[in-house]
């Protein structure tokens, strides 16, 4: 089944992409619309142009030699079955969270997520604009395939060392300041970490843990990046709404009014997706 996918400026400016024939790179994109959420399909050429090339005569093998040839994927095989993995397609992709798990297993030496590394210590720290990613060649954001009103957030058991403290990886500000700029740029930027906004962060990145939903900080992470995806599907926090009176400008959530805890909890709840 195809899937939505976004498409920014960085595709068409992508040297590397460039050394491609224009029928490589128009497939390329395409590639994107059949892979699971981790970035991986099937190598089935004839499929893949029923696919994407109906009307044409291109044959598709040898544009995928060509794209696996210049690193914008990788062609494997598990268990006699042959796979295609984009190469860093999670990174820069953010899945809906109502796509499915993949079925396909990653290829034997898949590449590891990039480390971001925490800030320097300090009561403020002024994020420089341009220090989140640039547009990228595959986008940070899709298109939902449907707007269903649950983030995903649900509590399971609680990891704790048995005497009932809770054990989590430490908190990446950083990160999450980052998710929250790239799922809504229609949000206020945050342009200054100070005490109070790192802790309600952190107060947040503490709770996912303790209720038991996350056991790993790649886990914490994705949970943040579904949570500011599905803060996209509401009008009310997004400025889409109309205002109460003609006065007043619509109301637009920023970063310290999510990560409150009660603001939190209701989003989470879908109260403000009605």
């Amino acid at each position: 089944m195809a899937r939505a996918r976004n498409i920014k400026p960085g595709l068409f400016k992508n040297e590397d992409l460039a050394e491609c024939s224009i029928w490589a790179r128009y497939i390329f994109a395409g590639l994107w619309t059949l892979a699971d959420r981790e970035g991986r399909l099937e190598d089935r050429p004839k499929r893949i142009k029923g696919e994407l090339l109906p009307f044409d005569s291109q044959d598709v093998e040898p544009l995928l030699r060509e794209l696996a040839h210049n690193k914008f994927l990788e062609r494997y095989e598990v268990d006699g079955e042959r796979f295609i993995q984009i190469t860093k397609f999670r990174k820069h992709q953010s899945p809906h969270y109502s796509e499915k798990q993949s079925v396909i297993k990653p290829p034997p030496l898949s590449e590891k997520a990039p480390h971001i590394h925490p800030p320097n210590s300090g009561s403020s720290t002024v994020i420089k604009e341009g220090s989140q990613p640039p547009d990228s060649l595959i986008p940070d954001s899709p298109i939902p395939d449907s707007l269903e009103k649950d983030s995903g957030l649900r509590p399971v058991c609680s990891p704790s060392n048995g005497n009932g403290a809770h054990h989590f990886p430490a908190c990446p500000v950083d990160e999450i300041i980052g998710l929250y700029h790239a799922e809504l740029p229609m949000c206020p930027r945050i342009t200054v970490r100070n005490s109070k906004r790192d802790k309600l962060i952190s107060g947040r990145w503490r709770q996912v843990f303790t209720d038991g939903k996350a056991k790993a900080k790649p886990e914490g992470v994705e949970l943040f990046r579904e949570f500011f995806h599905f803060v996209r599907d509401s009008k009310f926090l997004t400025g889409k709404a109309q205002a109460s009176s003609k006065d007043r400008s619509p109301f637009v959530a920023d970063l310290e009014w999510l990560m409150s805890p009660t603001n939190f909890a209701k989003t989470v709840e879908g109260r403000y997706h009605r």
